[in-house]
C-alpha cells in the first residue's frame, strides 16, 4: 500500500479544495477525516504535495519529500522530534512543524530561515543530516522503499548572497 493512494490516515477532508501553495494549518485537521474523495485526490496529486518537516519556529527546513513516497507506517511526529532533539535541542522541542505543501510550482522551494528546503520529486535534506546514519534513520521512519533518491544540501539561492 501507498500513503498517496489508500492509507487511512487522519487528513481534512477539504484537503482537494485547497489552493496552490497552502500550507495547512493545526486546526485544519482537528475535525479531519478521510473520504474517498481525499484519498482519489492524494492518489492524483501525491507528486505534488510535500511533507515538510520544520524546526526552530521556521528556522531551519530539515526535509522535504513527496508524500507519494511514505511508507504506510510512516512516524512523522516521532521522526520530527528525534530530528529536533539534536538540531535544536535548546528549543526543548518548541517550535517544530509538520506542513503539507500543495504546489505547481516546486521550483520555488519552501521559505525559512537558513535558505529554506528544496521541493524535489525525491527525499531533500538539510545538508547538516549528511552522515549516513540520518539516511538510514530517516528512510525507516519514514518507510522509505530502499530505492528513493535523496538529495542533500542547502537551497540554491543561499549560494547566490
Amino acid at each position: 500500500m501507498n500513503f498517496c493512494v489508500d492509507r487511512t490516515v487522519v487528513l481534512a477532508d477539504v484537503i482537494s479544495s485547497w489552493p496552490l501553495n497552502y500550507v495547512p494549518t493545526e486546526k485544519d485537521y482537528e475535525t479531519a477525516f478521510v473520504t474517498n474523495a481525499t484519498i482519489e485526490y492524494l492518489q492524483e496529486n501525491g507528486k505534488k504535495i510535500w511533507l515538510v518537516l520544520e524546526g526552530d519556529w521556521g528556522g531551519q527546513i530539515y526535509l522535504t519529500i513527496p508524500i507519494c513516497f511514505l511508507g504506510e507506517e510512516a512516524k512523522v511526529a516521532e521522526l520530527l522530534k528525534f530530528i529536533d532533539e539534536r538540531a535544536w535541542s535548546c528549543n526543548d522541542g518548541h517550535g517544530t512543524d509538520v506542513q503539507l505543501n500543495l504546489t505547481n510550482n516546486p521550483e520555488n522551494g519552501v521559505s525559512g530561515g537558513m535558505g529554506g528546503g528544496m521541493l524535489l520529486d525525491r527525499l531533500w535534506m538539510y545538508s547538516e543530516f549528511s552522515d549516513s546514519r540520518w539516511k538510514e534513520k530517516v528512510f525507516e521512519m519514514l518507510g522509505l522503499a530502499e530505492d528513493v533518491e535523496m538529495s542533500l544540501g542547502f537551497p540554491p539561492d543561499e549560494f547566490d548572497e
